[in-house]
């Protein structure tokens, strides 16, 4: 039991700093992959969201939030259809559920990438993401499918995989992207 009572605050702890550091070091992060992929990557890009913390802070979890609640129109379809009891209903409501999960947060996968190399804000930034998918939507699915087999291999070997398995797939997520909205012009 004393166990327990330290490690609750020591996780509650951790849990906060992730929070709170999580969204400027993510944004760095992808601002390297970025870089990396245009040949340009210094290692102070990693830290980049840290002098922007702000930004990085309202724009991670802003998208993240919309993009949250973009799948609730399909979660309340199937709860709709649900409460009916009746098996066909119920299908079609799981159908409309997972066809929604996987069409609508797809569109919006880019976005935190707009946000960060295009300085968008949260609503332009999942605009953007929407438009770039348009006629994508395969190649997008089955690039987070492949992506997420990468993820379970680096998981698979001893969890010591996923450090070279994450770099990999997110740089296959920034050349998708930079396939779809191309290199902006740098100053």
């Amino acid at each position: 039991m004393g166990t327990a009572m330290v490690l609750g605050p020591a996780a509650i702890l951790l849990n906060l700093v992730a929070i709170l550091l999580g969204p400027a070091l993510l944004w760095g992060i992808a601002q390297f992959g970025l870089n990396l992929h245009d040949g340009r990557a210094e290692i102070g890009d990693l830290f980049g969201g840290f002098s922007i913390f702000g930004k990085a802070f309202v724009r991670y979890f802003g998208i993240g939030f919309l993009t949250a609640l973009s799948a609730l129109p399909g979660a309340i379809i199937y709860f709709v259809l649900a409460m009916t009891g009746e098996p066909e209903m119920i299908a079609v409501g799981v159908t409309v559920y997972l066809l929604w999960i996987f069409v609508v947060p797809l569109r919006l996968y880019f976005a935190y990438l707009f946000s960060i190399d295009r300085d968008m804000g949260v609503m332009e930034s999942l605009s953007a993401s929407w438009n770039a998918t348009r006629g994508n939507m395969l190649k997008v699915f089955l690039l987070g499918f492949l992506a997420s087999i990468i993820y379970m291999a680096g998981a698979l070997a001893l969890l010591i995989g996923i450090l070279v398995t994450l770099p990999v797939a997110m740089m296959m997520f920034v050349s998708a992207y930079r396939q779809m909205a191309g290199t902006p012009a740098r100053s």
